[in-house]
């Protein structure tokens, strides 16, 4: 599920109630966020071969199984590289 941030009031002075507002809507998302790691715990990608730069943008992380393999990866597009630590 992706969770979308709301824009930032642009030329409200801190304080206002747009910022209150724009503060309760951001808490809100991390909320999600965070009960949805709770509950559920960090989401494990599966496929038959290692991630590409085009399955993981960069500055980003995700677990991946490689199912042929049946190891189970950390990787990291660094800055378009992809980097990996095996989980054991």
């Amino acid at each position: 599920m992706a969770y979308k941030l709301p824009p930032i009031p642009v030329g409200v002075p801190p304080g206002s109630s747009m910022w209150t507002d724009w503060y309760e809507k951001v808490r809100a998302a991390v909320d999600q966020v965070q009960n949805s790691l709770v509950t559920n715990g960090v989401p494990v990608t599966s496929a038959a071969a290692n991630p590409t730069t085009s399955n993981i943008a960069p500055g980003y992380a995700r677990i991946w199984k490689n199912t042929t393999s049946s190891e189970v990866r950390l990787w990291v597009n660094d800055n378009g590289t992809l980097k990996s630590v095996i989980l054991t």
